[in-house]
């Protein structure tokens, strides 16, 4: 997902995702309203062997879920979504084996490790609306294509497959380097998990301990179901894009 200060862009499609067995978690409706107090970057990336290049916005996303506000981060750089849309979305930590951030598309299409999944948990529980909110995020899109940032003595050095213009390498790497610090554990981080659709999808977002002042919305099992089949759908849509 990425903003041009005010609006993001959504691969517009909907489609059922079946669950043979297992349980099946709380969904909701969530909202993205804009993306203001973020800060205009530029993003270089390879994904899927292709190299893409955009003008974006990081920092701070702001999202209604169950009628409250909250903050989020993207994490995930393929798909966007526009500014006021809508979709339902199941809401579980991110660290869930079964439906948590590595059972994602996105994630499964990159081969995400346990190691970075726990520093991605990490940024979202601790520098969502902080001052290091924007560095935080492109250290995420860093770290959700198994990339990192290197330091060769006051030099900071992208790695091959991500790089970021428009903001400070080393503010990056600071909080890039803190997560990885504390990769050891899940932090509680709840995802807004669109699931897998048939043509398009939604965006996933990872929602910290400072997304709302009552911390990320609530994770609940709602039964244990076999052969449920659940809708993703594509809500309201404003046409601001994003560029490739």
């Amino acid at each position: 997902m990425k903003s041009n200060r005010g609006g993001l862009l959504a691969v517009v499609g909907c489609g059922a995702l079946s669950v043979v067995s297992g349980a099946v978690f709380a969904q909701n409706n969530i909202t993205f309203n804009n993306g203001n107090g973020s800060t205009n970057v530029n993003v270089a990336y390879t994904l899927g062997g292709k190299q893409y290049k955009e003008s974006t916005a990081a920092g701070v996303y702001n999202f209604t879920v169950g009628g409250k506000s909250y903050k989020g981060y993207c994490t995930d750089l393929s798909d966007n979504i526009h500014n006021s849309e809508s979709w339902n979305a199941t809401f579980t930590t991110v660290a869930n084996p079964v439906n948590g951030l590595p059972s994602t598309w996105y994630a499964k299409e990159v081969g995400l490790t346990t190691s970075n999944v726990n520093a991605i948990d990490y940024l979202a529980s601790h520098y969502i609306g902080s001052s290091s909110s924007a560095a935080a995020q492109v250290a995420i899109w860093d770290l959700s294509l198994n990339s990192s940032i290197s330091k060769s003595g006051s030099n900071y050095n992208w790695g091959s497959v991500f790089s970021a213009t428009g903001i400070s390498t080393s503010s990056v790497y600071t909080v890039e380097q803190a997560a990885l610090a504390n990769d050891n554990k899940s932090w509680g981080s709840v995802l807004a998990y669109a699931g897998v659709q048939a043509t398009g999808r939604p965006q996933d977002i990872a929602f910290g301990a400072g997304s709302s002042p009552n911390g990320p919305p609530p994770v609940s099992e709602a039964s244990s179901v076999a052969g449920l089949g659940m809708l993703f759908g594509i809500g309201s849509l404003s046409m601001f894009r994003r560029r490739r």
